[in-house]
C-alpha cells in the first residue's frame, strides 16, 4: 500500500508537466485533421511550418517558467509570500520580453518562412497570411505559462492541471464550432481563441489563489511574509 502511495504521489506531480508536453501534439492533431477537411494539402503543409517556428517560442516560455519555479519553490516553503510574487513577476517580465522579440522576428520575416522550409509560394503566402494571428495567441499564452509554473511552484497542482488541459479542451471546442462559419481561417483562429481563454481562466485562478495566500501569510512592513501560525 506504501508503493502505491507513492506511485500515486509520482503521477500527481507528473501530471503538469506531461500536459504540457502533450498540450501541443494535440493541438497539431487536431488543427492538422480539421485544416484538411476545410484547407486541404495547402492548410496541412502550412501550419506545419508554423507550428516548427512556434515550438521556439514554446520552448522559450517554457524555460522561463522552469527557471522560475525552484526559486518560488524555495520562497514559499519558506513563507517568504513577497519574494514569491517578486519572482513571479520577474517571469512574466522576462517571458514577455522573449515573447515579443520573437514574435516581432517572425512577424517582420513572415513572408520567408516559408522559403526555409523549402515550400511552395502558395503554402507560404499562406504562411504569411496566417502567422500574425498565432503570435497573438502566444503573447497570452505566455502569461498563462508562468502563471501555471507558479501554482505548480507553490503545491497547487489542482489549478495547474486546470490550466495544463484548458487549451487543448477548449480548441476542440472551438475547432467543432468556429470553422463551419469561418471555414480555414477560423480553424486559425480557434488556436489563438483557446490560449485567449486559457489565460483568461489563468488570470481568474491566480487572483483567486492569491487571495487565498494571503490568508495563509501576512506581510510585515520589511514586505517579508510570514506564515500564519
Amino acid at each position: 500500500m506504501k508503493n502505491l502511495s507513492i506511485f500515486g504521489k509520482i503521477a500527481r506531480v507528473g501530471l503538469a508537466p506531461f500536459g504540457l508536453n502533450m498540450s501541443p501534439i494535440i493541438s497539431l492533431i487536431f488543427i492538422n485533421r480539421f485544416s484538411m477537411a476545410y484547407g486541404g494539402e495547402t492548410a496541412v503543409a502550412c501550419y506545419a511550418c508554423i507550428a516548427y517556428m512556434l515550438t521556439i517560442l514554446y520552448y522559450l516560455i517554457q524555460g522561463v517558467g522552469d527557471g522560475s519555479q525552484p526559486l518560488m519553490s524555495q520562497y514559499y516553503g519558506e513563507g517568504n509570500w513577497a519574494s514569491v510574487k517578486r519572482i513571479r513577476c520577474y517571469a512574466y517580465v522576462l517571458s514577455e520580453i522573449l515573447t515579443l522579440a520573437g514574435a516581432a522576428i517572425l512577424f517582420c520575416g513572415r513572408a520567408h518562412i516559408g522559403v526555409v522550409f523549402g515550400a511552395s509560394p502558395q503554402v507560404s503566402a499562406q504562411v504569411a497570411e496566417a502567422i500574425p494571428i498565432f503570435l497573438i495567441g502566444v503573447i497570452f499564452l505566455s502569461f498563462a505559462r508562468i502563471i501555471t509554473s507558479g501554482f505548480y511552484a507553490t503545491a497547487n497542482g489542482f489549478f495547474s492541471y486546470i490550466l495544463v488541459y484548458a487549451e487543448p479542451v477548449l480548441l476542440i471546442g472551438l475547432l467543432l464550432i468556429l470553422p463551419r462559419f469561418g471555414g480555414q481561417t477560423a480553424v486559425w483562429w480557434s488556436m489563438t481563441g483557446a490560449q485567449l481563454m486559457t489565460c483568461g481562466i489563468a488570470f481568474l485562478l491566480k487572483q483567486y489563489a492569491d487571495k487565498q495566500n494571503a490568508r495563509k501569510f501576512h506581510c510585515v512592513p520589511q514586505k517579508v511574509c510570514k506564515t500564519v501560525e
